[in-house]
């Protein structure tokens, strides 16, 4: 049985462009400030606050400060977690209060000076 495809969404070669240079850039500004306490906005109105402690191709890894949650709803908290993260919803949280936020969600990133 033959089955038909019908693409219902493809971007344009801008859009790619424009979302690998986006992430790039994200990538670099998280590299130069690893190590160091930040306030990061997703463009889903998230907000979070911590040290980023990694950075890879796809995500940065932020060690979150405050582990209270309530700021956060529908966040949780996996302390069991070490080598494999739990999803929820659109964030990933591993072991030892880390969250992994996906690049392509990061809206703002604030270096907070202390």
């Amino acid at each position: 049985m033959y089955r038909q495809e019908q693409t219902v969404l493809q971007a344009s070669r801008q859009e790619v462009e424009f979302m690998q240079n986006y992430k790039k850039k994200a990538y670099n500004i998280a590299v130069q400030h690893m190590n160091k306490p930040v306030r990061i906005q997703t463009i889903h109105g998230q907000i979070f606050e911590g040290t980023i402690v990694n950075v890879d191709q796809d995500n940065l890894y932020l060690q979150i400060s405050n582990t209270n949650h309530h700021h956060y709803p529908q966040q949780h908290y996996y302390p069991q977690q070490q080598y494999y993260p739990q999803q929820n919803n659109r964030f990933f949280f591993g072991g030892g209060g880390i969250l992994v936020l996906s690049l392509f969600l990061l809206l703002v990133i604030v270096l907070l000076l202390i």
